[in-house]
């Protein structure tokens, strides 16, 4: 028996380990640089960046680092299924319950 936290099934590839903690780096990341520790100070800035003030275009900044992030994490995985055949399987087993 196998006592604490286990955040990744024993099966899982060592690319996939890799990509899942990069993500949650970035995401972790993402999460401090809207609020600590440049947002405050270009709260106060009258600046504007492509025609934003400077605090919004940062907030979309780190929504547009996050979108890329994520649909990194994404594409990765379906490359993960499509070289383990999981995505065969996943689909065979609803088509056989429907027919």
């Amino acid at each position: 028996m196998k006592l604490g936290i286990e955040f990744f099934p024993p099966d899982t590839p060592p690319e996939a380990r890799r990509r899942r903690k990069s993500f949650l780096v970035v995401w972790l990341l993402v999460g401090a640089m809207v609020v600590w520790p440049l947002f405050p100070w270009l709260g106060a800035r009258q600046t504007l960046v492509f025609g934003l003030p400077a605090s919004i275009a940062w907030v979309a900044l780190a929504l547009l680092i996050q979108f890329v992030a994520l649909l990194w994490l994404y594409l990765g995985e379906e490359d993960r299924a499509e070289t383990t055949g999981e995505h065969e399987l996943q689909h065979g087993s609803v088509a056989a319950e429907e027919g």
